[in-house]
Parts: C-alpha cells; structure tokens; sequence
C-alpha cells in the first residue's frame, strides 16, 4: 500500500503529518510527502512559490520528524501551474500509484471558501482513489479521545 500526504503551509502540517505517521505504521504502508510548488507568471515574468530550497527544506523537516517516529518515507517536489495544485496532487498520486491520498484542511476566510472551492475540496472531487481530509487542531483532539472543553487534555478513554 502507498500513500501520499500532501503538505503545504510549514506551519498547518504537523495534524496532517501525525495521522499519516498513524495509518502508515498501522497497515505497514509506504509514505510519499509531496509538496507542490506553484509556479507563478505576469508580465513575462515566471515565480516559484515557495523558492527551490524552501520546498527543499520543508520535506526535509516533514520527513526528518516521520523518520524520527520510525516511520520510512520519502520527499517528492512538483511544479504545478498557479491555482493548480489539487490537479498537481491527484496526478502525483496516480504516477506512484498511491492507494490513498491524505491532505490537511485549509481553514481559510470562510467568504474565500464559499466563493471557491479549496484545494482539499478540488482533491476529492478529482481523485480516483480515497482521499483523508485531516481537520486542524481541535479534531485531532477528539480522535485522540482528548476532551477541548476541560482546561488541558484529558483522556476520556477508560
């Protein structure tokens, strides 16, 4: 089994990279971090965002912390044209072939994302393959049988 977690935000990976780290290990699968770079043009001029060795750097720690948890994986960069990174995702995912794709939630501006759709919205839509969205902080507290409404993080399993 192979799965792609997709990582964008250095900040907004850490939810996603851990419920990875979980399935991975649980069924024994290979792990691919991909991240996608835009690429940006006006005017006759052409951008990456993030630059080369930003992405570069970004993988390193996202698959420094995996391997850091016994988990094996490996990085992969790709370029996609600006406002399309779901399509750069699904087709990474169908090269390898991966049998699950894994994306955090954007939280974004909530008028944003009525007007368009997000990036983890595009995914499911396009892929042919299963497709965990990763909901930020507050969820994962509650697949862990944590409790967000006591001070601090009990345990609510017995």
């Amino acid at each position: 089994m192979i799965i792609l977690v997709a990582v964008g935000e250095p900040s907004d990976r850490q939810p996603t990279l851990t419920r990875a780290a979980e399935l991975a290990v649980a069924s024994q699968a290979a792990l691919v971090v991909l991240h996608v770079r835009e690429r940006h043009f006006a005017r006759g001029v052409v951008w990456d965002e993030p630059a080369p060795a930003d992405a570069a750097e970004l993988l390193n720690e996202s698959t420094y912390e995996l391997r850091r948890r016994n988990v094996a994986c490996r990085g992969v960069v790709c370029l996609a044209p600006a406002g399309h990174v779901a399509e750069a995702i699904v087709g990474a995912a169908m090269d390898l072939p991966a049998d699950l794709i894994i994306v955090g939630r954007s939280p974004g501006w909530v008028w944003a994302r009525l007007m368009t759709a997000s990036i983890s919205q595009r995914v499911i839509r396009l892929a042919p393959m299963p497709v965990l969205v990763v909901p930020k902080t507050r969820a994962m507290l509650a697949l862990s049988g944590c409790s967000t409404e006591t001070s601090g993080c009990q345990s609510q399993r017995k």
